[in-house]
C-alpha cells in the first residue's frame, strides 16, 4: 500500500456558501455480522486495541465523528454518500462513501471515502513537530477500508481518509487540522486482509468458525 496523494484542506469562511447538501441516509444498520465488528475483535485479541483507539470509541466522540461526517462531505458533491451496506462471505460492512476518479473517459477507478475524527496526534510518536505519521501506519483504519475494497461489487483499490486530527501534532496552541490521503493498496493486500476477517468471524457472537 501507498499513498498516492496527501492533502491538508484549509476550511474558509466562504466554503460555507458552497455546501452540496447530500440526500440523508434512510437505510438502516442491518443484524448481520458487520466488519467494524470483527477487526475490533481482532484488534482486542492480538493487544492492538491502543488506549487512544479505545476513547475514539467513546460515545460523544463518535457523535462528533459522525458530526464531523456529515459537515465535511457537503464540501463533495460528487461523493456518493452513506451509499449502503456491502456483502461478502456472510459479512457486511458500511463505507461512508463512494465516488470515482475521472482521469479520463476510459480510466476511471472507484475510491472508498472513510471519515475518520480523531484525538490521536498526527506526529510521529516521538518526533518532533512537523514529523507527521504516514497514515497507513493506523492498521485498523487501513484493515477496515480494506474490507471495503474487498466487499465492493466493483473492487476498488483505492481508499480516501479523510482525517480530522482534533489535536493536530499537539503543538501548542492545539487546533484541529482536516487532512484527506488517497491511498492505493495491491490486489493481494486486500484479499489478505478478507482471509484474515473471515477466519476471524468466530470471534463475533454469530459469526461462524
Amino acid at each position: 500500500m501507498k499513498v498516492v496523494e496527501q492533502v491538508e484542506v484549509g476550511i474558509d469562511w466562504t466554503d460555507a456558501n458552497l455546501l452540496h447538501e447530500h440526500p440523508y441516509p434512510t437505510h438502516k444498520r442491518s443484524a448481520g455480522l458487520h466488519l467494524t465488528d470483527i477487526l475490533r475483535q481482532i484488534a482486542i485479541q492480538t493487544g492492538m486495541l491502543t488506549d487512544e483507539e479505545q476513547a475514539d470509541l467513546m460515545p460523544l466522540r463518535m457523535f462528533l465523528g459522525m458530526a464531523w461526517e456529515q459537515m465535511c462531505v457537503r464540501l463533495y458533491p460528487d461523493v456518493w454518500w452513506q451509499p449502503g451496506e456491502v456483502e461478502r462471505d456472510g459479512v457486511v460492512g458500511s463505507p461512508d462513501g463512494y465516488s470515482c476518479t475521472f482521469q479520463t473517459d476510459d480510466d476511471n477507478e472507484g475510491v472508498i471515502e472513510e471519515w475518520k475524527y480523531t484525538a490521536k496526534s498526527m506526529r510521529i510518536k516521538g518526533g518532533s513537530a512537523g514529523s507527521h505519521k504516514d497514515v497507513t501506519t493506523e492498521t485498523l483504519w487501513m484493515w477496515q477500508v480494506m474490507g471495503y475494497c474487498a466487499m465492493h461489487p466493483c473492487r476498488p483499490t483505492l481508499a480516501r481518509m479523510h482525517v480530522c486530527w482534533t489535536n493536530g501534532d499537539y503543538t501548542y496552541p492545539l487546533a484541529p487540522r482536516y487532512v484527506k490521503y488517497l491511498v492505493r493498496f495491491e490486489e493481494q493486500e486486500i484479499e489478505n486482509v478478507w482471509k484474515m476477517v473471515v477466519s476471524n468471524r468466530h470471534l463475533v457472537a454469530g459469526g461462524s468458525v
